[in-house]
């Protein structure tokens, strides 16, 4: 482990480490906020007692029409995401889905319809989960998926931090995924004018966008580039079918499954925040600065891993003249950079957590 050399630089990436820390945590504040308040509503329903009816509010043109046991009725719209799942369940490509949407009020009735049979028809005896925000939509599930609380999990995590002495200092949250990141304030330098604070990433989903997840973190000072690496935590949402008969039912066993992953997560945040494992991660980057690629082959791997539009952006940062934003060389350490410096700039929180995750993943070659 290489350590800052002068009293010029120490002072810089100290200073570089108070914004992040600034900027960052009013970020996390507002995500954690969120969690709060965004909880999901569940509706346990039969595919026979849900309908899909075209509608002319909203950005979905369709909405979900739920029939409980006592004749109560819940309509919600839909979000983008748990249309996504609909449109699968009935064997639709989002293509088409977008093409009905757009095409007016025919196309609408026509999605609504086929969407319809595709439940009823299809999936007959099936049942399923709706998790709903505000009114809308975000998750259509099976009755088998395992619902967890973020908020307990979330406090576990601040509680095993602080202890740790490290702080909550960003996220990212879209619709249907969240992630917070928490490091420990101490400034370590695994390759030559390298300043980088670690820690750990956290990310769950309410809704079937991913697993309840854990992985080790770093920060590259310079540029606040952020890159989340290997994964130490992954409970997936599946659990035992949901049976119910309630319509809407009581949090009882959200509670259990949720007590079930706060223990493993505590565990894995006291694991990632220790010296041994901070030193780990650090000596990881140590190799990738030290090991050159060949860039030609390296960025066409992109190709089948990210969309073209940042395909071409990681190519641009990775080929350009700056050492400032991006470490000098063709080393794997430039092209995870490169990655998430894109991943930084964008304003797709959806697609800004894949690219922080591609970042991290290409560092195992190392």
């Amino acid at each position: 482990m290489l350590t800052a050399t002068t009293t010029e630089q120490r002072q810089i990436a100290t200073s570089r480490l108070n914004r992040y820390i600034a900027e960052g945590q009013q970020r996390a504040v507002q995500i954690a906020d969120r969690i709060v308040r965004e909880v999901p509503v569940d509706y346990l329903a039969p595919a026979s007692r849900i309908g899909v009816e075209p509608t002319t509010t909203g950005d979905k043109g369709i909405s979900l029409v739920l029939q409980g046991r006592d004749g109560q009725t819940v309509r919600t719209s839909v979000g983008r995401y748990a249309l996504g799942q609909l449109a699968e369940q009935c064997k639709m490509r989002m293509d088409y889905v977008d093409h009905l949407i757009g095409a007016g009020e025919w196309g609408r009735e026509l999605l609504a319809r086929n969407l319809q049979d595709g439940i009823v028809l299809g999936h007959d005896g099936s049942r399923y989960l709706v998790r709903a925000v505000g009114g809308q939509a975000r998750g259509f599930l099976s009755n088998k998926f395992r619902r967890l609380d973020a908020r307990p999990i979330l406090d576990d995590l601040v509680g095993e931090a602080q202890r740790a002495g490290a702080i909550v200092v960003d996220g990212v949250m879209s619709e249907v995924r969240c992630e917070m990141k928490f490091i420990v304030p101490r400034i370590l330098e695994p390759a030559p004018g390298e300043f980088m604070v670690f820690g750990f990433a956290w990310g769950t989903s309410n809704y079937g966008a991913g697993a309840n997840w854990m992985r080790a973190f770093a920060n590259r000072l310079a540029c606040f580039n952020g890159v989340t690496m290997e994964q130490n935590l992954r409970q997936v949402h599946i659990g035992r079918a949901l049976s119910e008969s309630d319509f809407e039912f009581s949090d009882r066993t959200m509670q259990l499954d949720t007590e079930t992953a706060r223990s493993a997560t505590r565990d894995v945040a006291r694991l990632l925040l220790s010296d041994a494992k901070i030193a780990a991660t650090a000596d990881t980057i140590t190799r990738a600065h030290r090991n050159g690629i060949d860039p030609t082959a390296t960025l066409a791997s992109l190709k089948k891993k990210v969309s073209k539009r940042d395909s071409e952006a990681i190519a641009t940062a990775f080929n350009s003249p700056d050492v400032v934003e991006l470490p000098a060389g063709n080393t794997m350490w430039r092209f995870s950079n490169a990655i998430s410096l894109v991943a930084r700039d964008t304003t797709d929180a959806e697609n800004k957590l894949d690219l922080e995750r591609l970042a991290g993943d290409v560092l195992k070659a190392a």
